[in-house]
């Protein structure tokens, strides 16, 4: 889990003075995300286009950590509703997921495939809570000389091959 002592990479632009350029929305933004994060309660100005942060937070999938953000400040919006919605949501897939990662942990581990779970599926486990790290896709680093093994297992578990990666 995270800590107080945290690490939160924030994307700006610099102006022409070389200054700091963030409009109130991304502060917002970033503000509700350090909330979710750390449980500190935060203030949002109520000239902020709530609007825009949920486009946000939908178009890059945050949105689950705006819900909590936003709960955690005890701010209540028109779009809490919509917000409760898409973490609902990202909560029941994970649970899908949860249960393609623990099916394919349990195949490889039986049949001696050596595999290492990857981004998402790892790192959920230092959110606060896990739904808050949304994933499209799991990803398994794999030797390449078990490709066979692992493609005909996964065949036979109904499982397809739409996409051959080969890094």
């Amino acid at each position: 889990k995270l800590s107080k002592k945290y690490v939160i990479i924030i994307l700006y632009v610099k102006n022409k003075k070389g200054g700091i350029c963030m409009n109130s929305e991304s502060k917002a933004l970033f503000d509700l995300i350090k909330s979710a994060l750390t449980g500190e309660k935060v203030a949002i100005s109520s000239e902020i286009n709530l609007e825009k942060i949920i486009k946000i937070a939908r178009l890059h999938q945050i949105a689950p950590i705006i819900f909590y953000g936003l709960k955690n400040s005890g701010l209540k919006t028109p779009y809490d509703d919509i917000l409760f919605e898409i973490t609902g949501q990202h909560i029941i897939i994970e649970q899908q997921q949860l249960g393609i990662i623990e099916e394919i942990k349990t195949a490889f581990t039986k049949n001696n495939i050596d595999f290492a779970f990857l981004k998402g599926s790892r790192l959920k486990n230092i959110y606060p809570k896990s739904e808050m790290r949304v994933m499209g896709d799991i990803d398994v680093l794999i030797k390449p000389e078990q490709y066979s093994k692992i493609k005909n297992l996964l065949l036979q578990k109904n499982y397809e091959e739409n996409f051959k990666w080969n890094y």
